[in-house]
């Protein structure tokens, strides 16, 4: 387990080093299956060039990276030369791939998995030397290729590629893996996916993952979604995250698009704008959601093959009220604080119900459970006994809030800025669904700051230091259901990837240790 564990920091610690020169990693994708489930390539020259990390020793990671290697002398000092040397490890730096797959054992269809990194070599007999100073000194020469095993990994390369394998390997013919008759670029949808630039890419097979990893096929029979995944057997997810100036994005779109179209194309719903104008401007945290009910049910009972369970809980008289009620638009947003020594949230969720007898019926519904109180044109019910809550109805929206102004602002038509004003109102505008917190600890009221100080006690530092640097965070759907994207922006402007790397930094110098 020693030299596994040394090869695997070496392996990782390579992230930190300048590549001397750009490849275009084809030569390790013909290493790759063409029934790879998954595949994620890293931009290592890209990222390193961002982050700053072209003087590693600067960076407290690196002394960490030291003491995981441990009191091995010879390992640590071809480490540390390694770190200033980027020639030493025999490795072009600039891309790293790695896959995961399954191989069919037999003639049945229980499948075992496996997965490898893959490198390209710039000089092999360094590369070699590296893995013997690693304590990996059994190696075996089969002509074309040189191996070693260790423990859970196997490591084979030749003059070109290294492949470090992980799993069970047993029936990898490792002659044919490092150019592969049937490999990852003969895949047309996988060639769409490298055309877009990325920091790191995921490209993952989704049919082959339902149906060809055990452990997801049981999941599959139980929720009874196969007739889902036979629809969308040919389907691939492309994933990719970048890091830029202020932000890390991660975008996800599934493929062939045109097919995803035809599939949502009677789910997709324009948002009801008109719900931003009955919330307040400001936003610490805010949710919306809009889609087409019947047919989002039509569409479960359809793929699931359970139409039985679904008859059932249509014909409950509740639940058919309250489903046959939602037009599909719903928004939260929890825009400040009740003053007070307990600084309770204030929040309104406003959803869309067909006309004003669907929201009586909800009203009848309410009543049967609990007391409910009519107040002019709105009505009110008290929450666990302590907490009120107000509810009205005002041209097809609903609006409920544990905040009496707010309730009143929405009947009487909200004046000055509202939700949509906001940037996260535009978001919001162009999603079918999205949700948005703010990060940014030190615009919350004092109250909830010294409320978590309170609670957190000696923590309370290390949490608002570890958040500090980020300002909010955003996830939303994009292009019609067809794609999303994930981001977390930064307070300050500069580089991502080299502000989180400097945050991280900064809570091992505080601590010691990661």
């Amino acid at each position: 387990m020693y030299s596994t564990k040394i090869l695997t920091v070496l392996m990782c610690a390579m992230m930190f080093f300048h590549a001397c020169k750009q490849s275009n990693g084809s030569l390790q994708l013909e290493a790759v299956p063409a029934d790879a489930l998954f595949v994620i390539a890293l931009e290592n020259k890209q990222i390193t060039d961002k982050s700053g990390l072209d003087h590693p020793e600067d960076f407290k990671i690196f002394d960490y990276i030291n003491k995981a290697i441990g009191e091995n002398e010879e390992v640590a000092s071809f480490y540390n030369k390694l770190v200033r040397d980027s020639k030493a490890a025999g490795v072009d730096k600039d891309r790293f791939y790695l896959y995961g797959a399954t191989q069919e054992e037999g003639i049945g269809t229980n499948y075992f998995d496996y997965g490898a990194l893959i490198v390209k070599l710039s000089d092999a007999e360094v590369f070699e030397a590296l893995l013997k100073v690693s304590g990996l000194t059994d190696i075996q020469d089969r002509g074309t290729y040189k191996m070693i095993e260790s423990n859970d990994l196997t490591v084979v390369w030749n003059k070109q590629i290294a492949q470090i394998f992980g799993g069970n390997v047993y029936q990898i013919d490792f002659e044919t893996s490092f150019k592969r008759p049937k490999n990852i670029l003969s895949v047309a949808d996988f060639e769409q996916f490298q055309q877009r630039s990325y920091d790191v890419g995921l490209w993952m097979s989704y049919g082959a993952l339902m149906t060809r990893i055990n452990g997801m096929k049981d999941v599959v029979e139980l929720t009874g979604m196969s007739k889902f995944i036979d629809e969308f057997s040919d389907t691939h997810i492309h994933a990719y995250l970048d890091f830029n100036d202020a932000e890390i994005l991660l975008s996800i779109v599934a493929t062939p698009q045109d097919k995803m179209e035809l599939f949502y194309k009677n789910l997709a719903k324009e948002f009801n704008q008109q719900l931003l104008n009955d919330s307040p401007e400001t936003s610490f945290f805010a949710f919306n959601m809009s889609v087409n009910m019947a047919e989002y049910i039509r569409l479960l009972k359809d793929m699931t093959g359970n139409a039985i369970l679904f008859d059932e809980m249509l014909n409950d008289a509740t639940t058919s009220t309250v489903i046959n009620a939602f037009e599909g638009d719903l928004l939260l947003n929890l825009y400040g604080f009740a003053q007070g020594p307990l600084p309770l949230p204030l929040a309104g969720v406003g959803f869309t119900v067909k006309d004003r007898e669907s929201f009586d019926r909800l009203v009848f519904l309410l009543k049967r459970e609990m007391p409910v109180s009519a107040v002019g044109e709105h009505y009110s019910v008290s929450l666990g006994g302590f907490i009120p809550a107000y509810f009205a109805f005002k041209d097809n929206r609903v609006l409920v809030t544990n905040d009496a102004e707010n309730i009143a602002e929405f009947l009487k038509g909200r004046s000055g800025k509202t939700l949509a004003s906001n940037p996260i109102g535009n978001i919001m505008k162009e999603s079918h669904y999205s949700s948005y917190i703010n990060l940014d600890f030190d615009s919350y009221p004092e109250a909830i700051r010294n409320l978590a100080q309170a609670s957190m006690g000696n923590k309370f530092e290390s949490f608002r230091s570890t958040i500090s640097p980020f300002k909010d965070l955003t996830v939303r759907t994009t292009d019609k259901y067809r794609g999303s994207s994930m981001s977390l922006r930064f307070k300050n402007k500069g580089n991502s990837l080299k502000q989180l790397l400097q945050s991280i930094d900064k809570i091992v110098a505080e601590s010691g240790s990661l």
